[in-house]
């Protein structure tokens, strides 16, 4: 993970209750900035703008979906720790930057394993403390090349709330690094609603972002569009189900 600051790709995504895929930009910068915009055709104005900088994350969905209309949520990421909200959106930009398969280990938290897995696997246990409490990752690699597939994310209860699927590895000999082209995104409510997102990413660029850096990390501000801030949300976010639950490994 410290050999590279920076990734830029193409990418196709495809969301819960939108019929087709939406094609765009990732552009990531570690440890925290993160920028993601899709939209149909490749129309940015027709899809989401999804992103994250030292301070703040956001989500702009700019059209409705199954019972939500277009609005762009936000939060403070430390505000977000604290609220109340956290228990029923388990929403971490953080997520989709380490989905990519850089996954950072914090001598903070505490780290168990790995152990032994099924099918020359290996599984990491990653516990880190928060306001609502230890919240627990488990992180699968294979034990040959050490490659991240699989993240969990489990609450102070144990109840699993969100994991990623991480495939179609390549190499990058110039970098030494293995990145993924395929990543999906599984997000969980205590109601067992889940939201699901499928990422295809198309071949990366490596350090070479470039351009106005206030611009690319700051969060939007749209006209006319509703802005909801998620620590002041006393209703969860109605999530649309996307039929048979997957389990993780």
């Amino acid at each position: 993970t410290a050999k590279i600051k920076q990734l830029d790709s193409r990418v196709a995504v495809k969301l819960a209750g939108v019929p087709t895929k939406i094609k765009g930009t990732l552009q990531v910068e570690f440890p925290n900035r993160m920028r993601m915009k899709a939209g149909v055709m490749g129309a940015s104005e027709m899809g989401v703008d999804v992103g994250s900088n030292e301070q703040e994350f956001w989500i702009w969905s700019k059209v409705a979906l199954p019972r939500q209309p277009p609005a762009l949520y936000h939060a403070n990421h430390a505000a977000f720790q604290q609220s109340p909200i956290r228990q029923t959106i388990p929403l971490d930009p953080k997520w989709l930057i380490e989905a990519i398969g850089m996954v950072q280990f914090s001598p903070t938290d505490v780290h168990y394993g790995p152990q032994l897995y099924a099918e020359g696997r290996m599984k990491l246990y990653t516990v880190h403390q928060t306001a609502s409490g230890p919240m627990t990752r488990a992180t699968l690699l294979s034990a040959s090349s050490g490659l991240v597939e699989q993240q969990a994310i489990y609450d102070s209860k144990n109840r699993l709330i969100a994991y990623s699927n991480s495939t179609q590895y390549k190499n990058y000999p110039e970098y030494q690094i293995s990145l993924p082209h395929r990543i999906e995104l599984f997000m969980i409510q205590p109601d067992g609603q889940e939201m699901k997102m499928g990422i295809d990413l198309g071949a990366y660029s490596i350090d070479s972002l470039y351009g106005n850096a206030n611009r690319m990390w700051a969060m939007p501000d749209p006209e006319g569009v509703s802005k909801i801030d998620l620590t002041k949300m006393s209703n969860p976010i109605v999530i649309p189900r996307t039929g048979n639950r997957f389990t993780p490994q």
